[in-house]
C-alpha cells in the first residue's frame, strides 16, 4: 500500500525556525533537486533543524560525491534532468548505497510511485510539500538509518572476533555457562573465561546480558534488511 499524497501549499519560506529548532535531530540529508533555488532552500531548512545538508541539482553530481557513514537519508526529485530519480535510485541500490529515500515529484504517475516504493523508497510525495510534514518524514527516515549505522558498527566489532571467540560467543548466547562451554569445546573453564573476557572487551560490554543484547540487535537488524 502507498499513498500518492499532495501536501498543503504552505511555502517553505514561511516556516517557523523556532519550532523547527525545537524538533531538531542529528544526521545528514542529501537533497537531489534540479531547481537550484528550491534545493538551497531545503538545505537551509534542514540546517536550521540541526541537520547536515548536502544539495545536488543532478543525479550525476551526486554520484561523483563522497559520503560518510553517519545516519542519513535522501530527498530525491523524480523529475531530474538527464538521469531521472528512479534511475538514480537503481544505480545507488546496485552499489549497496541503501539509505532511506523520500521522492518528490510534480509529474509522477501511479506507476512511478509503485516502482519507487517497490525498490525501497519510504515515501513518494507530490510537490509542493508542507515543510513540517517533510521534516517529520526526514526525522523518521534518519531514525531508521541510525539503526543501520548502529548495526554496521556492531557487525564490525563482531567481525573482529577470532574463530574460537565466535565459537564461545555462540554458545554463551545459547545460555551455556563457562563450564558447559568448556565441555562442548574441549577446553578448560579458565580458558573459556579468558575468551569471554576478550569478547566482552572487543564488543564494549561488561556482562553477559549486554553481550546477548549486542548479538540480538545485530541479528534483528540484519533480518530487517
Amino acid at each position: 500500500m502507498f499513498v500518492l499524497a499532495q501536501a498543503n501549499r504552505r511555502s517553505l519560506s514561511t516556516m517557523d525556525s523556532t519550532q523547527v529548532l525545537s524538533q531538531a535531530g542529528n544526521g545528514a540529508v542529501y537533497v537531489v533537486e534540479d531547481d537550484a533555488h528550491m534545493c538551497g532552500l531545503l538545505g537551509k531548512y534542514f540546517e536550521v533543524a540541526g541537520l547536515e545538508a548536502h544539495c545536488f541539482t543532478t543525479g550525476e553530481s551526486f554520484l561523483q560525491s563522497k559520503f560518510g557513514n553517519e545516519p542519513s537519508c535522501m530527498i530525491l526529485d523524480q523529475d531530474l534532468p538527464g538521469m531521472s530519480g528512479l534511475e538514480l535510485q537503481a544505480r545507488l541500490k546496485a552499489t549497496g548505497f541503501n539509505i532511506p529515500m523520500i521522492f518528490l515529484t510534480e509529474n509522477g504517475t501511479i506507476k512511478d510511485a509503485v516502482h519507487a516504493m517497490r525498490e525501497g523508497a519510504l515515501h513518494y510525495l507530490e510537490k509542493p510539500v508542507d515543510p513540517e510534514v517533510l521534516l517529520k518524514l526526514v526525522r523518521e527516515a534518519l531514525d531508521i538509518d541510525r539503526k543501520r549505522v548502529e548495526v554496521g558498527a556492531l557487525n564490525q566489532k563482531l567481525n573482529s572476533l577470532t574463530r574460537r571467540e565466535r565459537d564461545v560467543l555462540n554458545l554463551v548466547v545459547e545460555g551455556l555457562t563457562s563450564r558447559e562451554v568448556a565441555d562442548q569445546l574441549g577446553r578448560s573453564a579458565k580458558t573459556i573465561q579468558l575468551h569471554r573476557a576478550r569478547i566482552m572487551k572487543k564488543l564494549g560490554v561488561s556482562n553477559v546480558s549486554s553481550l546477548v543484547n549486542v548479538v540480538m540487535r545485530v541479528w534483528s537488524g540484519s533480518k530487517s534488511k
